[in-house]
């Protein structure tokens, strides 16, 4: 979605670029401008301390002059002839940062003599010859034409002043206001707002850090913001008021210089601080001043600035929308703001910048205070703010524009004087951007889609595993011969081991693998193939064992299964004995062979009384078949669902159905409760039986003991 938001901008730039008259009726042409930023001269001027000025070009053909910055005058001033009259100082010109000569340029309007209406509450009114001609802004800027200028020769402005005021001035009527040079910027489109931001600057910071002025705009990198936004007075020839709520010093004999808050007006036209009486008082006890009546200034002399220095004492400055409460900032200034050197026609000291006020109205903040506070002021907001400046090393500029009211959506806006991109690299760039997410859209699209193809491809060509086949191993106990027939009772909570054949005792409980296991060598395996032989047969003990679990693989229910295996097993006994009655073969047990592979034939079985009343053959009375060397016709190793350990036959019953759960041989899986069917059959070697469950995953298992 960024890419189409980034599209969609270049796109209204590119047409406001090329002329849509549509698109440029909608958007005011202030959001196509950028801050001006005005490049300082690279001299220091003033006969009351070494201030930043900078280079403006008066009239046609151009004069260049340097100027102060005016946040009070709405009338740009220039330094006529008159004002160096021969003989006065040394380089009269140089000094006054440049004078304008109002014949020689060809645009001149005259206008006539008037009074210069700023500061009037500080001194008396001084007279200008008052004119309209053309101002252009540093040594390229834009141009403007038929703008207010008056030139003055009186030394209360020693140098030029360029207006950042933008109040309307009136010569003959007030319904014939000219528009301020502020206003004429804005409305020609060469600054998107009528606002400013400026620091008069610090030439005894690091090597000499010049003054900073932006139209339109302010550079961030020259301040630390806060949350102070300063409202204007109703005054609109003081409207830029601030509270002074508290003046504190360190290092000085006295903390505390202002007894009480005060409003005080923002002034870069005069250099000094203007304070009541009791204020100016306590400087003079905290710094060690004295007031010099004739030069009407703090005089300091070589003495106590060398004693000043090394307290290095700092004095903050806290101001606030008002005299007291509210929002408030501090503004440290350090005493080298206020070590300033005068000169000739004014003095050839060191002063301090302070001046004793008469009245509430000439509370001031001049521009000694700003070489190291930044002002900001947004005049169609009517608000401003102060900031503490920064000082840095390789510190490059970071113009920030300032939105006009008529702009209700503004776009962030690049400096000017060749630092900004044009609009077709702009639009340019937003056209690879957007090509560039396209592609790498594409590419991703492309991957995915082939990863997926590719795993389908993988998925059908695998092979199906093959199902797990079971074991099941059926174990036969031979008692002794002489044993006497017990049937055990599977009762844990008698107390009573039961026995079997031969006085054998019988261990049922959770028997452990690793037991079991190692009884294990004493069992064999029963074929299905081996030929019956008659053998003696005793009765065999009857007692219930566990029966293993067997894991489901393919069937979906363990009686479905159980009742499969029990009919394959059953055909193949009918398909082993060929006829009713079976032999069992006897198990190689004597060699050790627990293989299962070559067993000895059995006698056969006789069937207990639960079995004889079922089938209807008759019992172990009857006369055995012969042995038989036939083949089953169902092997056990053709299929490889059954189990690969041998099995003896059982009884065959005919008259069951094969899928019946009735009972069966002690080899067979019996019903689902997990428990062998009783059935009696001879052998002649007793024999611990292997484990027929997991005994330590909770399930029964049985031990013989001798």
């Amino acid at each position: 979605m960024n890419w189409l938001v980034l599209f969609s901008w270049s796109l209204l730039e590119f047409r406001l670029a090329y002329g849509d008259k549509e698109t440029s009726a909608l958007i005011p042409r202030a959001l196509t401008a950028a801050p001006i930023v005005v490049t300082p001269s690279e001299s220091l001027d003033g006969i009351d301390g070494f201030w930043s000025t900078f280079t403006f070009r008066i009239g046609n053909p151009p004069q260049v002059v340097r100027l102060l910055p005016s946040t009070a005058s709405f009338q740009t001033l220039v330094v006529r002839p008159e004002g160096c009259p021969a003989g006065w100082l040394q380089d009269c010109a140089g000094l006054r940062g440049w004078l304008f000569t109002n014949t020689s340029s060809t645009t001149w309007s005259d206008r006539g003599r008037w009074e210069i209406s700023i500061q009037q509450n500080l001194h008396p009114p001084r007279i200008g010859q008052f004119g309209l001609d053309s101002i252009g802004i540093g040594t390229s800027g834009p141009k403007l034409d038929q703008q207010v200028i008056g030139a003055v020769a009186s030394e209360t402005y020693f140098l030029g002043l360029f207006a950042l005021n933008p109040r309307a001035m009136n010569f003959t009527s007030v319904n014939d206001p000219i528009p301020s040079l502020m206003t004429n910027l804005k409305t020609n489109g060469s600054i998107p707002s009528i606002s400013f931001g400026y620091t008069v600057g610090a030439p005894y910071k690091l090597k000499g850090v010049t003054g900073s002025l932006t139209l339109g705009g302010y550079d961030s990198s020259r301040f630390t913001p806060n949350n102070l936004s300063v409202e204007f007075a109703p005054d609109n020839t003081r409207d830029l008021l601030v509270g002074l709520q508290s003046i504190t010093a360190t290092n000085a004999t006295e903390e505390n210089l202002l007894p009480t808050g005060v409003l005080t007006y923002v002034d870069s036209t005069v250099p000094y601080i203007y304070l009541p009486l009791e204020a100016c008082q306590r400087f003079e006890r905290a710094f060690g001043l004295t007031w010099d009546n004739r030069t009407q200034l703090y005089l300091v002399n070589e003495t106590l600035h060398a004693e000043l220095v090394s307290q290095n004492s700092n004095i903050t400055f806290k101001l606030g929308n008002q005299a007291a409460g509210g929002e408030t900032v501090d503004i440290v200034i350090s005493y080298q703001s206020f070590d300033l050197q005068a000169s000739a026609p004014l003095s050839t000291s060191r002063f301090f910048p302070l001046k004793r006020a008469d009245n509430a109205t000439q509370y001031t903040l001049g521009r000694a205070f700003f070489q190291e506070a930044y002002l900001i002021v947004d005049w169609e907001r009517r608000n401003f703010s102060i900031s503490q400046c920064v000082f840095r090393d390789n510190n490059p500029q970071r113009i920030v524009p300032i939105a006009s009211v008529d702009a209700p959506d503004p776009a962030p806006l690049p400096p000017a004087e060749g630092s900004s991109l044009s609009t077709g690299a702009t639009v340019a760039i937003a056209v690879v951007v957007v090509v560039v997410v396209l592609a790498l859209a594409a590419v991703a699209l492309a991957i995915f889609l082939i990863k997926r193809k590719r795993r389908r491809a993988a998925a059908k060509d695998e092979p199906e595993p093959e199902p797990q086949r079971e074991i099941v191993e059926v174990v036969k106990v031979v008692p002794a011969e002489d044993s006497e027939y017990r049937k055990p009772e599977l009762d844990g909570n008698n107390g009573n081991t039961p026995r079997g054949p031969g006085n054998m005792k019988l261990d049922y409980g959770f028997g452990t693998n690793s037991t079991l296991m190692s009884q294990r060598n004493s069992v064999s395996k029963i074929d299905l193939l081996t030929p019956a032989s008659e053998l003696p047969s005793p009765p065999l003990p009857q007692f219930e064992l566990a029966a293993e679990e067997v894991p489901r693989q393919e069937f979906g229910d363990t009686s479905e299964e159980i009742r499969f295996r029990t009919a394959k097993m059953r055909n193949r006994q009918k398909r082993a004995m060929g006829s009713y009655g079976s032999s069992v073969t006897e198990t190689e047990s004597q060699s050790g062979d627990v293989s299962g592979d070559n067993p000895a034939a059995k006698p056969p079985t006789e069937l207990p009384a639960t079995e004889a009343s079922k089938d209807p053959a008759p019992a172990s009375t009857q006369e055995p078949p012969k042995p038989t060397t036939e083949p089953a016709g169902d092997d056990v190793a053709s299929n490889p669902r059954e189990s690969k350990a041998a099995v003896s036959p059982g009884p065959q019953r005919s008259s069951q159905d094969p899928m019946d759960d009735g009972p069966i041989s002690p080899y067979s899986v019996g019903d689902q409760t997990g428990f062998f069917n009783n059935t009696q059959h001879s052998y002649d070697t007793p024999f611990t039986t292997p484990p027929l469950g997991a005994g330590n995953d909770g399930f029964f298992g049985a031990t013989m003991k001798q």
